[in-house]
């Protein structure tokens, strides 16, 4: 099964249709709460509350600035967050640029801020990142992030593998403002849980195990995820064995390819969910 998510922001404005995006196959997704100890989001609590009574498992996250006090602004976080509710999940840290503080400074201000936040809330964050920031400006030098779950973004055809220290990616978003997604204007981003469904339930504060809600039919469209065509994206519910002659000849001509089988698809259609024509 495949368990597809979205990440949104004030970009995104005010109204999402969340219910909209359930059924189109949105089944998690996270929203800005804040950044720095400055800016608040409006739509954080709009889209937390619609999202949650759309019966999709949903969390906040706080967007890094390393180079001022990362006890301030988890606590920051924290207050604009709010205790954690049934079906949150837990929340993030979009950690994605330096703002001029070395490797060491980095990894040891965000390990400080989620910390903070799991004294506060309860529960251990997700970090947010992408490889380049990984590999030249955080790192993780002991260790320790591993207990943290991954969300990890990668443009790419293929699922990245894991970056030490982490065993396993848990979210792996892999478009970035390019999926056209019922019920959210605009293009956005979009993700794919790369774990396990078991995961999912132990991550979304008060979830008990039972199992995601998707009719066996539930059949898929390819959707184009800007006007010329260029790019595409697979989206909740696909399956490409069931495209219609002309949608596949345009999606095999943006590199995206019918599996032979379904496990295929999760590894390698479901891994090629954003082609460029001509790669």
């Amino acid at each position: 099964m495949s368990i597809w998510g979205v990440d949104v922001s004030n970009h995104q404005g005010g109204g999402i249709d969340w219910g909209a995006a359930n059924l189109a196959g949105i089944r998690f997704g996270w929203a800005k709460v804040c950044e720095d100890s400055s800016y608040v989001d409006p739509y954080w609590r709009g889209n937390r509350d619609r999202a949650l009574a759309a019966g999709i498992r949903f969390g906040g996250y706080h967007y890094a600035h390393p180079n001022t006090d990362p006890v301030r602004q988890a606590h920051w976080f924290c207050d604009l967050h709010g205790p954690m509710v049934a079906g949150m999940l837990r929340p993030a840290l979009d950690l994605e640029e330096a703002f001029g503080v070395g490797r060491v400074g980095v990894h040891a201000w965000a390990r400080t801020w989620m910390d903070v936040v799991e004294s506060v809330l309860g529960v251990a964050p997700v970090l947010y990142t992408y490889p380049y920031f990984w590999q030249s400006a955080a790192g993780c030098p002991t260790g320790c992030c591993a207990r943290n779950p991954l969300w990890f973004a990668s443009y790419t055809s293929r699922q990245p593998a894991p970056p030490a220290p982490w065993s396993k990616i848990t979210a792996w978003q892999y478009a970035g403002t390019s999926a056209r997604i019922p019920g959210i204007p605009g293009l956005n981003d979009a993700n794919w849980w790369v774990s396990t469904e078991e995961d999912l339930h132990a991550l979304t504060y008060g979830s008990t195990p039972v199992p995601i809600d998707k009719d066996e039919d539930d059949d898929m469209r390819l959707v184009r995820t800007v006007e010329d065509g260029a790019v595409w994206a697979l989206v909740p519910g696909l399956d490409p064995r069931h495209l219609n002659p002309e949608e596949e000849e345009s999606a095999i001509a943006c590199g995206v390819k019918p599996p032979v089988d379904v496990n295929q698809r999760e590894k390698d259609v479901m891994g090629a969910l954003i082609n460029s024509a001509g790669k």
